[in-house]
């Protein structure tokens, strides 16, 4: 099943995680995960699960014989309930506005104080929580809000049953488009049919990588400039060499193109790629081009710099051809047979 569908259902529970907010908050979500879910961040362990509750307030307004209604929304709360099944000091301190929290060491014991109360230790903090619900098949979701507990908590110490700090948090807006509540869930990627090297250029190499792999795409290449141009060679195979990125010619054989690929399929054998290429072909193209062809015809390189890259090619695919293609050895028939 992909991710992200309507077909989903959503079971189980998941992880919290709280830290200071201090108001603002990274603009890529991949960052706000990774700065949120780390062991430090973890609020502990949570019993009965985790909701969430959006209520808007309407003022609605007609004329009295009910003809013209209209409504206008005045108010608006969201609330983010969990119940931590693992706590400490440290926990509670989160939890509450007026903590003070220290630590002592008297001989060989160590303590941790917390204080709780006096309205006018009210530190104001607020908090990002971030509640996670892990789906491997379906795609996990997110809950993301900033707030702080206004339920208090109750401690119980009892012989047949756990403790658990049954936590509420008041959501206030934590951008400028006055956003409570961010439900994020993962979705299965949808790709564009091809990718101009502007919008190759804008993505991160991973992204190019994921992209190159659910296409089929083999990239060469070690920076992201090569990595786009052998991109771009693939896909320009992939078409029979007529994308926009490929070659004006039709049937895709003029330098950098490779004729003969159907549609969707991958330039990776040599039957996919041109039988010979001229020394002006080669120089049309890039050194990660120029590798990928060497690689699918089965030529092993040699050199550092394109010029010699592109000499070990020829001298590889005159070799392959027994000496007789137009870049080969003009005197090769000679050493063969020059003398009766």
């Amino acid at each position: 099943m992909k991710k992200g569908t309507k077909e989903k259902v959503t079971l189980g529970s998941g992880m919290l995680y709280m830290s200071e907010f201090t108001g603002d908050l990274e603009k890529d979500f991949a960052d706000i995960l990774k700065r949120l879910m780390t062991p430090e961040n973890h609020a502990g362990w949570i019993k009965g699960g985790a909701s969430i509750e959006y209520k808007p307030t309407m003022t609605q307004e007609k004329d009295d014989l009910g003809h013209v209604i209209k409504e206008i929304l005045t108010d608006e709360e969201a609330t983010l309930k969990s119940g931590l099944f693992t706590w400490n000091g440290v926990t509670l301190a989160k939890l509450t506005a007026t903590a003070e929290i220290t630590e002592e060491t008297k001989g060989d014991k160590k303590y941790r104080r917390l204080k709780i109360g006096g309205t006018k230790n009210d530190d104001g903090k607020q908090y990002v929580i971030l509640f996670v619900h892990e789906d491997p098949v379906e795609g996990n979701c997110y809950l993301l809000v900033a707030g702080r507990n206004v339920a208090g908590f109750t401690i119980t110490f009892a012989p047949d049953s756990a403790t658990v700090i049954d936590a509420e948090f008041s959501c206030k807006p934590h951008d400028e488009r006055g956003t409570l509540i961010e439900f994020v869930e993962e979705v299965d990627l949808e790709y564009q049919e091809t990718y101009t090297e502007e919008e190759l250029s804008a993505l991160t190499v991973s992204q190019i990588e994921t992209i190159a792999k659910e296409k089929g795409y083999i990239l060469t290449g070690n920076d992201k400039a090569e990595k786009i141009a052998s991109f771009l060679a693939a896909q320009t195979a992939a078409a029979g060499g007529n994308t926009g990125e490929g070659n004006e010619n039709e049937g895709g054989d003029a330098p950098g193109g490779t004729g003969g690929v159907e549609e969707g399929e991958q330039p990776s054998r040599e039957e996919d790629y041109k039988q010979t290429y001229t020394e002006e072909e080669l120089n049309a193209l890039t050194v990660s081009q120029i590798e990928a062809i060497a690689a699918a015809k089965g030529y092993e390189l040699t050199g550092k710099t394109k010029t010699e890259k592109i000499a070990s090619f020829l001298a590889a695919q005159t070799a392959a051809a027994g000496g007789s293609t137009e870049e080969g050895n003009k005197t090769g028939d000679a050493e063969q047979g020059g003398t009766e």
